[in-house]
């Protein structure tokens, strides 16, 4: 009971601190990590289809933290613009579009 009711609040945190998309997929190599411990720690037998079910987990969990990435960072650098590192928003006649302070 306690360790569960401590866990909620490191689990929480975490969430708060890295975002919910981004470490909730940490969520789904969890029952792969257990079985690796269990393989590890107790003994227990993995057999094939159980290792290539968690290879595919845990690539599929590494393919989308990679491919969504670069998603949402702003670009604090020069930019092509010329704007000195803050892009300002382009509409699609090219004319900028600033917003109102």
């Amino acid at each position: 009971l306690v360790s569960m009711f401590l866990g909620f609040f490191a689990w929480y945190r975490g969430l708060a601190l890295g975002g919910v998309a981004r470490v909730g997929q940490i969520q789904l190599v969890q029952p792969v990590l257990t079985l690796g411990w269990a393989a590890l720690l107790l003994g227990e037998r993995v057999d094939g289809r159980t290792l290539l079910a968690s290879l595919l987990v845990i690539g599929s969990v590494g393919l989308t933290r990679w491919s969504w990435s670069g998603r949402g960072r702003r670009r604090t650098g020069p930019t092509a613009n010329g704007s000195g590192g803050f892009a300002a928003p382009v509409d699609t006649t090219g004319e900028r579009r600033w917003r109102s302070r």
